[in-house]
């Protein structure tokens, strides 16, 4: 079953700053430490990345979920698109975001598709009232950010943010520290296929 939430979020703030905290994840994991427990930069190359990422299910309980976010950077938008594939139970989420000018106003508007399980069909009320509570209070932290910034005159990145590579590859990260086994098992199969024809 697939759930369809849109959330319009409009501010009074410069432009930049709504688009910076609209597109950029490295503030998540600092600013909003109740939803979002943990992101892993897995890939990285020009307008697209890959993460490992842990939602909090309830905070402030030990319970969390899985996703491997792959991530489309869409300029003309001031936004992206990006997929969640659910490591545990395989199902994707759609999302795409657009930031916009609107008059002295900044918009920004966030598209999910859910793919969820079937018994939410007649909770699906309730499953957007979930939706929107959490999208608000990550809004409403992301204010507190850029009120701060517009005080401080502060218009680049938070020194708190963790630096990001241009290109990164986690897997070629990982591949040079192979470990060497303390125990070493090997099994050996030898088959003449050709006796068998």
């Amino acid at each position: 079953m697939y759930i369809s939430c849109k959330r319009v979020w409009e501010a009074k703030a410069p432009f930049e700053l709504c688009v910076e905290i609209a597109n950029d994840w490295t503030h998540f994991v600092h600013l909003h430490r109740k939803s979002h427990k943990s992101y892993r930069l897995l890939y990285r190359a020009p307008g697209r990345e890959i993460f490992h990422y842990q939602a909090r299910i309830l905070y402030p309980f030990p319970l969390f979920t899985d996703y491997i976010v792959m991530r489309n950077e869409v300029p003309e938008r001031h936004g992206h698109e990006q997929i969640y594939l659910h490591v545990k139970s395989g199902r994707v989420t759609f999302q795409r975001s657009t930031t916009m000018r609107d008059g002295d106003k900044t918009q920004v508007i966030g598209e999910y598709i859910f793919d969820v399980p079937s018994y939410w069909r007649p909770f699906s009320g309730i499953f957007f009232w979930i939706f929107k509570y959490r999208m608000r209070k990550v809004m409403w932290e992301d204010n507190e950010q850029i009120v701060e910034r517009m005080r401080s005159g502060i218009r680049d990145n938070p020194t708190c943010a963790p630096s990001v590579p241009t290109t990164f590859d986690l897997f070629e990260d990982l591949k040079l520290r192979i470990p060497k086994a303390d125990v070493h098992y090997e099994d050996h199969v030898y088959e003449d296929l050709t006796a068998r024809t």
